[in-house]
């Protein structure tokens, strides 16, 4: 299924219900769905039930802190993001200070608090991507306490999705 949707809970889950319980279907494929879609808690074999992650839009920030300052946050932070571009268009330091009232960022020689490259700047910038989960694989280098912040700042519930591959 790629296109089915409800615009109420109780919709959702009566159309799905109505696809899953139809005898003559031995496999049904959603593609495209939310990373927080909750098809699996419908299913009564969960385990036979499989997910696979695609990704549906990318994102490459290119003015940092005009793009940084238009967007919204969950919580405040106040860091320095190091940003590491193969291009050379972005490398630098952005000291961003944000809350849900608004943001400001700009250039800075201050010290780095957390160091990424472009790519997962334009992740994080999305808010379904964390940093703590990056840094753990080496991708992302900072301070327990400003990853967090991060995290806690640039997430959205609910996470943002694409249905739309383009």
């Amino acid at each position: 299924m790629k296109d089915l949707f409800g615009t109420t809970p109780e919709s959702w889950a009566g159309l799905w219900s109505f696809v899953l319980n139809h005898d003559l279907i031995a496999e049904s494929k959603a593609n495209h769905r939310s990373g927080q879609d909750p098809l699996f808690d419908l299913l009564a074999g969960t385990r036979r039930a499989s997910a696979q992650r695609f990704d549906g839009l990318w994102v490459r920030v290119m003015d940092v802190p005009r793009a940084l300052e238009a967007r919204s946050y969950s919580a405040p932070v106040d860091i320095v993001l190091e940003v590491h571009d193969p291009l050379g268009d972005l490398d630098g330091r952005y000291r961003l200070v944000a809350s849900p009232e608004g943001a400001e960022c700009q250039r800075t020689d201050a010290e780095a608090s957390i160091s990424l490259d472009a790519e997962d700047l334009g992740a994080i910038y999305l808010g379904r991507s964390h940093l703590r989960p990056l840094s753990r694989i080496g991708r992302v280098q900072g301070d327990v306490e400003s990853l967090a912040s991060a995290d806690a700042a640039f997430t959205w519930d609910p996470q943002p999705w694409c249905p739309e591959v383009f």
